[in-house]
């Protein structure tokens, strides 16, 4: 049922990120849209971890935001899936939601420099071929 590349098999949750200011608890950054780069949804993704474990994962390997400042991302979990019918929703079903730690966006002159991708972020990239981290 589930080879190293994981199971093959259709997942019918999504995690989408906003992006929201750590001084307006309750609203999102205004112009969001010009701040941020990058896919603004994951599909679950089944992986191993690092223990060898089967997981599902959420993963933005390739978003950014463009404004520099101290900001979060509110992660809201969705169900596309009616269980009781097996067809979608017609209106987007929320599971949860949860914000992000605070995070520094530098500007270009005062960016410290890349970091090296998480081991997690490298057993993932060995298993996607759309996750290939970059540094390793």
């Amino acid at each position: 049922m589930f080879s190293r590349e994981g199971p093959n098999r259709e997942f019918n949750w999504v995690l989408c990120a906003t992006l929201w200011s750590i001084d307006e608890s309750n609203r999102p950054v205004k112009q969001e849209q010009a701040h941020l780069a990058g896919n603004l949804i994951s599909e679950g993704r089944f992986l191993f971890d690092a223990a060898g474990a089967l997981g599902c994962f959420f993963v933005f390997p390739d978003l950014a935001v463009r404004k520099a400042g101290q900001f979060r991302f509110l992660f809201t979990l969705v169900n596309l899936l009616n269980p009781e019918e097996g067809t979608l929703f017609k209106e987007t079903q929320v599971a949860n939601a949860i914000f992000s730690d605070v995070f520094d966006v530098y500007l270009a002159k005062q960016f410290p420099g890349k970091t090296k991708p998480s081991e997690l972020m490298k057993i993932f990239s060995q298993q996607v071929d759309d996750l290939k981290a970059r540094n390793l």
